[in-house]
């Protein structure tokens, strides 16, 4: 399955699936959607229509052989997290051998501290 032939709804839907032990119920696929329910209504029979999801009971779903294929060779959902990368501003260059250290006096061994104290 092509990355171009789903929508992130799509996704979103077939990954909820995945990650259930036996499937899920069609109101719990509805309440993790996040869209209206006219949408979430043309996703569902898009993919049974593709064959992704199979309908076990009357409200109750499975994800196919296909679907599950289709999660783990499709990336779609891992995008890019800009808000992870470091402003250039905020990074420095690794410190030298020589330059000056301030160590936390928290992270400090205690017991150093106190023959440090006594001396």
């Amino acid at each position: 399955m092509r990355k171009s032939d789903l929508t992130i709804h799509q996704l979103i839907l077939l990954r909820q699936l995945y990650s259930s032990a036996h499937g899920l119920s069609a109101f719990t696929l509805f309440k993790k959607f996040r869209g209206s329910f006219s949408d979430y209504l043309k996703v569902m029979n898009q993919l049974e229509n593709k064959e992704m999801i199979e309908k076990k009971k009357e409200y109750f779903f499975i994800i196919t052989k296909l679907g599950f294929e289709t999660v783990l060779f499709n990336n779609k959902l891992k995008e890019d997290k800009n808000w992870r990368a470091i402003p250039s501003e905020f990074l420095n260059s690794p410190p030298l051998k020589n330059d000056f250290y301030i160590p936390s006096v928290n992270l400090l061994d205690k017991k150093l501290l106190k023959i440090l104290k006594v001396r």
